[in-house]
C-alpha cells in the first residue's frame, strides 16, 4: 500500500511462525494477481470490491494454512481490517512501514 503523493508504503504480511524444520518460519511478502510469488505455488490472492479512485480495497489472500479478507480504505488516515476466514493458526500479521520512490520521511 502507498500513500500518495508522500511515498509512504506500509506491507501487510502474513507468517507462518508455527512451523519447524525445513518449513522454519516464512513469511508472505508479496503476492500479486498476475503471478504468484516463486517458490509459493499455494498461495492465492482474489481480488473483492474496489473503488475506481482507489480509496477502498478489499482482497481475499490464502496460504496452505491461513485464508483472511483484508478491507483498506481512507482518505486522510488509512484504515486496514484483516479478518480471519479459516485457519490461521501459528500465522501472524506483520506490519513493515518503509518509503518509496527514496523519499525522506518517516514512516
Amino acid at each position: 500500500l502507498v500513500r500518495l503523493p508522500e511515498g509512504s508504503a506500509l506491507a501487510l504480511m502474513l507468517c507462518d511462525s508455527g512451523a519447524s524444520g525445513a518449513d522454519a518460519p516464512r513469511c508472505l511478502e508479496e503476492a500479486r494477481v498476475d503471478w504468484g510469488p516463486g517458490g509459493q505455488g499455494d498461495v492465492t490472492i482474489r481480488l473483492g470490491a474496489h473503488a475506481y479512485d482507489r480509496s477502498y480495497l478489499q482482497l481475499y489472500l490464502a496460504t496452505a494454512t491461513c485464508n483472511v479478507s483484508i478491507e483498506v480504505g481512507g482518505g486522510d488516515e488509512l484504515l486496514a481490517i484483516v479478518e480471519v476466514v479459516a485457519g490461521c493458526d501459528g500465522t501472524e500479521l506483520v506490519l513493515a512501514g518503509s518509503s518509496a520512490w527514496y523519499r525522506v520521511h518517516e514512516v
